[in-house]
């Protein structure tokens, strides 16, 4: 099998086009992990403030026993 310089310009134009590919993949994985990361902490604010407002609000299952 001969080897042609044109084709070894072909094959480092296909390894560099697969570096690149493989750096966006890198680059949408980091962006989906920080966005878990930021949903899930929203997720948990938004809970503790359910709970907080809860705990402020006066427990109604009592307040129905009386009426």
């Amino acid at each position: 099998m001969k080897v042609f310089p044109q084709n070894s310009k072909v094959i480092l134009i296909g390894v560099t086009g697969l570096s690149r590919i493989r750096e966006k993949i890198e680059d949408l994985a980091e962006g989906v992990v920080e966005l878990l990361r930021g949903q899930t902490a929203d997720f948990d604010e938004e809970v503790g403030q359910m709970l907080a407002r809860g705990r402020a609000l006066p427990d109604r299952s009592k307040q129905s026993r009386k009426s």
